[in-house]
């Protein structure tokens, strides 16, 4: 019986390790340019956008500690949000959607 739960807890341990709830951020390549190629791809460029996007486009501008550099802060990031966050997301489903949904269908 001990050495069920010696057993049991290793493997616990190894399945538990390989797990892994987010993707791995690299580029694939298949052949036929299925579904699965298209959205790793896609996960992968869209979050070295969004990390490369901050790193030249702060995400505050100046100290927020007045209620009219905090209104003028709350202005700044909806504004990034929607010229380009907005766009960079919608671009991302839309090619997912459209080139390795409908053309992996096709293909």
């Amino acid at each position: 019986m001990n050495g069920a739960k010696v057993v049991a807890v290793i493997m616990f341990l190894l399945l538990s390790s390989i797990a892994s709830a987010q993707f791995p951020n690299c580029l694939v390549f298949d052949k036929d340019q299925s579904q699965s190629f298209g959205a790793e791809n896609g996960i992968t460029l869209h979050k070295s956008l969004y990390e490369k996007s901050d790193e030249f486009i702060p995400l505050k501008c100046k100290y927020e500690n007045t209620f009219w550099k905090k209104n003028s802060g709350i202005g700044y990031r909806f504004m990034k949000v929607a010229l380009l966050h907005a766009q960079v997301d919608w671009l991302t489903f839309l090619v997912q959607h459209e080139a390795f949904g409908h053309g992996a269908r096709y293909r």
